[in-house]
């Protein structure tokens, strides 16, 4: 009886082992915090630097933000990666694609160019793509190599913890950071029309296209 109960142990751990490993893989993964090599692209990354963690308000996937969060920091004033100073105030009256994003992140770098396409095509009818990073300002080298290699052909500015702020919080996950990329489509009048998280199935650059040619036309 002994000898059978080893060999019926035995026979679970080899069927049940590659299992444990594989869900262990996945929750590393989902958690992982940066660097993360651009190879490995996983659905959502956890923006972990200091400027983005935020105490959670909401967990709905997709949520809309405030409007008057954004509007509080149309005159606020960062540095993009070029040395220039950018306020979103100096884009009214355009529809305004915000991408908050980061180098480390896999996902971010995947759809970057996509981005660049967008902002080509529309840039004539009234669009302005911005790029609000993540990274550190000691990372500008790193920044500014990955922009040219994309073809990235729109502002990019540092996120300040104010600026951060305004379009992360309330978007936390279990972990208590905000998931990235996060997209931000603001209409001519200042409405957030579209917002589209790492995770969200809807989060696609057909969805982007869609909402921003019905707000130019």
């Amino acid at each position: 009886m002994i000898e059978s109960l080893k060999m019926n142990i035995t026979t679970f751990i080899k069927r049940y082992s590659l299992l444990l490993v594989a869900v262990a893989f996945v929750v590393a993964c989902d958690h992982a915090p940066p660097p993360t090599p651009a190879s490995e692209v996983t659905p959502v990354m956890a923006a972990n630097t200091a400027s983005s963690k935020r105490v959670a308000q909401s967990k709905t996937p997709g949520v809309v933000i405030r409007e008057s969060s954004i509007q509080s920091i149309n005159d606020l004033e960062v540095e993009q990666t070029d040395g220039k100073k950018f306020k979103f105030a100096n884009l009214k009256g355009k529809v305004i694609l915000v991408d908050v994003w980061a180098t480390w992140c896999g996902p971010c770098r995947e759809q970057t160019p996509k981005l660049a396409a967008l902002q080509q095509k529309y840039r004539e009818k009234g669009l302005a793509v911005v790029g609000l990073s993540l990274d550190e300002k000691s990372d500008q080298a790193l920044v500014q190599d990955f922009m040219k290699q994309a073809g990235v052909n729109y502002p990019i500015a540092y996120a300040s913890d104010k600026m951060s702020g305004a379009f992360l919080d309330g978007t936390e996950d279990e972990t208590g950071s905000a998931p990235i990329p996060q997209l931000f489509v603001i209409s001519k009048d200042g409405r957030v029309v579209e917002h589209l998280i790492g995770s969200d199935p809807r989060h696609s650059i057909a969805r982007l296209e869609e909402v921003i040619s019905k707000e130019l036309n």
